[in-house]
């Protein structure tokens, strides 16, 4: 490991690097606003993408679904490289871009002009592009001392986001399915907006290394091997869950309007616990990490065994508590990964093993769905349980 390349990981035992920058919760804000568009969009996506694609004729509208985490998953770690070389230029012509695009296809989707399958894909380009130089702002410009704050608050406005999401969703759906993108228009707008107007970049910073040699002592690093290969599994299994339960609900006899407020509360429950476990000082992040990967699994199953939907009102606050720990813990944990000025290749490294097994998931789901509509119970409830034995068997649990 070359001297100093990855201080930040070390941080998670040591705490021996400072860095300098900017303080103050309106600072904080502004880097972590973002978030609630991030979160906004992708809860969007996974609560009412698949619904809109089969009300428009798509046959199978989990390829499509996938298709377009496929393309985060190429899209994502190139932007993010090429934004880390032009460093010393700033990361806004990024967002700019990806912004541009994101407006394009909206306002043609919420239109109904064109291929709904194009415009689709041009949105996925645009939605792409842009969250992973908006997401390095922090790695970039936010102090070491600051970073649980940040991250808490990050993580926070962020399930905010997922609240907002299934609400105004439902609302959006009363008058008509485009409006879902008027309303990811506006979101996108304000919420990359804000950061791209107020953040003062440090374009001081330059990038020195060589791609392919960063990532393979990355990668040969015991710990950080670990996690990815156990957020691949858990992000296996959020993918076979979060873009199938509204579905399935509705399947089942629940309205759309009462599909939505159970999607709403399992956001409420993300949100309560991102905000409690972000200010929680632990020892460490990783037991309840295991935790609660176990949790969402035994809620799976019990969901998946009961004939009564009535359980599903018993079981959805533990699911979003569950949820909002392993997004906070996994943040937690991935963010002192990351070297300073190096955020953007990184954190679009890191989404590879969110928009995969994601991928897989709803192909997975969708080839199955036939023989059985609660497959994804399963499906979801296995991928978690063996995160969790994984991280028994081969993390440093103390």
């Amino acid at each position: 490991m070359k001297a100093g390349h990855y201080t930040r990981f070390s941080l998670i035992k040591c705490g021996c690097v400072k860095y300098t920058g900017e303080r103050g919760i309106r600072v904080e804000f502004k880097y972590a606003i973002g978030n609630f568009g991030i979160f906004y969009i992708n809860t969007t996506i996974s609560t009412f993408f698949v619904m809109v694609f089969r009300l428009n004729g798509i046959q199978n509208p989990a390829i499509l679904f996938g298709t377009g985490l496929l393309m985060g998953a190429f899209i994502q770690p190139l932007i993010g490289i090429i934004s880390d070389i032009y460093i010393s230029k700033g990361r806004k012509i990024f967002i700019i871009l990806g912004v541009l695009i994101c407006v394009i296809s909206t306002l043609l989707l919420f239109s109904k002009k064109g291929n709904i399958i194009f415009n689709v894909i041009l949105f996925y380009i645009g939605f792409h592009l842009y969250q992973i130089p908006l997401s390095a702002f922090i790695p970039d410009n936010i102090e070491e001392d600051k970073l649980n704050t940040v991250s808490g608050l990050w993580n926070a406005t962020g399930s905010l986001g997922s609240i907002v999401a299934p609400i105004l969703g439902t609302i959006m759906l009363q008058k008509g399915y485009n409006y879902l993108f008027l309303g990811m228009f506006i979101v996108i707008i304000i919420s990359a907006g804000i950061p791209l107007v107020l953040v003062k970049e440090k374009k001081g910073q330059f990038y020195n290394n060589n791609v392919i040699n960063s990532l393979i002592i990355y990668l040969t690093d015991k710990n950080v091997r670990n996690f990815y290969i156990s957020k691949c599994l858990w992000w296996g299994g959020l993918g076979a869950f979060l873009p199938f339960i509204m579905e399935n609900l509705i399947f089942k006899g629940v309205s759309a309007d009462e599909a939505g407020k159970i999607c709403t509360v399992f956001m409420i429950f993300n949100c309560i616990s991102s905000i409690f476990i972000s200010r929680v000082k632990l020892g460490s992040v990783i037991l309840p990490l295991a935790i609660a990967l176990i949790t969402f699994s035994g809620c799976n199953l019990l969901f998946y065994i009961s004939s009564n939907i009535k359980w599903i009102f018993i079981l959805i606050p533990i699911f979003g508590v569950s949820y909002g720990t392993i997004m906070v813990c996994s943040y937690n944990l991935m963010i002192r990964m990351i070297p300073k000025g190096e955020g953007g290749m990184y954190l679009g490294f890191d989404n590879i093993f969110v928009n995969i097994p994601q991928a897989i998931s709803a192909f997975l789901v969708s080839s199955l769905a036939i023989y059985d509509k609660d497959i994804f119970l399963i499906i979801s409830s296995s991928f978690m349980a063996l995160a969790c034995i994984y991280i028994y068997h081969s993390w440093d649990i103390s």
